[in-house]
């Protein structure tokens, strides 16, 4: 008569058996899965130095561009300190952000301030003497709404009393979408003889 086997011994063994189910996979398995989960060495590695290649490139034309930039800046400089007409520019809120040396000798002293609230170092005055209304300024007129101006005779009245009749062209500078983001004068004194007045 076979012997039954006792419970105890029963429990024990299913309890082992648990154990070992709960142990996870074989070493095989282990290695399968990490295989699986861990990337290609090799690829990554060259991914990175793809990665460095493109970041060495950019770096080179940010320092290109930024040395381009700055000789541009110094022709436009020294292209504004020899010009013999008087340039004056201005932002979109009439700022006066640049003038250069011709605009001193015209003007008597260095154009500052803004449009709408200039510095009282000269009036500008229609040929007749008769002062020129703020909103009639060719620059404020290209700023605000874009009109050119094309030799438009004016009198500069210096803070000194003395006159300089002047021609003004004005143009407003427009953003890749057309937008009036600043205005650029340049005024051309006369010379005597044809019109031209000092003191």
């Amino acid at each position: 008569m076979p012997r039954k086997k006792n419970s105890t011994q029963g429990l024990e063994s299913g309890r082992a058996n648990q154990r070992r189910g709960r142990s996870g996979p074989s070493a095989g398995a282990r290695q399968a899965i990490e295989h699986v989960m861990q990337p290609d060495q090799a690829a990554l590695v060259e991914q990175l130095r793809s990665v460095n290649e493109q970041l060495a490139l950019a770096s080179l034309r940010l320092k290109e561009s930024a040395e381009e930039s700055t000789a541009v800046s110094q022709m436009l400089i020294t292209l504004l300190v020899t010009l013999p007409v008087g340039v004056i520019v201005a932002s979109k809120n009439g700022e006066v952000v640049l003038n250069n040396p011709a605009v001193e000798e015209i003007f008597g002293a260095p154009v500052t301030g803004t449009l709408y609230e200039p510095d009282r170092n000269y009036t500008l005055c229609h040929p007749d003497g008769s002062p020129l209304p703020g909103p009639e300024y060719p620059l404020r007129r290209s700023i605000e709404s874009g009109e050119i101006t094309k030799g438009k005779e004016l009198l500069v009245r210096r803070l000194d009393g003395t006159n300089r009749r002047v021609l003004v062209y004005s143009n407003p500078v427009l953003d890749p979408e057309e937008k009036i983001i600043a205005g650029v004068a340049i005024f051309q004194e006369m010379m005597q003889g044809v019109g031209a007045e000092r003191g």
